[in-house]
């Protein structure tokens, strides 16, 4: 199942540092399976994420750990996605 994460303009300014981090950990993610897809918005602050994993709360604990989330920097929705993917 794929289950999506919105992200938003956080409390913190986004620094190239907590960017880097995040890009690695989206790597780990990807090689693992577990990120089917992603990328940032060009018209606003933000991006999207989708997660190929089993449920919810797997997406949950994935995202909470995402330094760019850990950080401020950016704030996150997360919606189950009933695609026939």
């Amino acid at each position: 199942m794929k289950h999506v994460a919105l992200l938003t303009e956080g409390t913190q300014p986004a620094c190239e540092g907590i960017v880097e981090e995040h890009r690695k950990y989206l790597t780990e993610l990807r090689l693992k399976g577990l990120l089917a897809s992603s990328g940032p918005f060009q018209n606003v602050t933000g991006g999207l994420l989708i997660y190929n994993v089993a449920d919810f709360d797997a997406a949950l604990e994935i995202i909470r750990h995402d330094p760019i989330i850990e950080s401020g920097c950016r704030h996150f929705e997360l919606y189950t996605w009933a695609n026939q993917d």
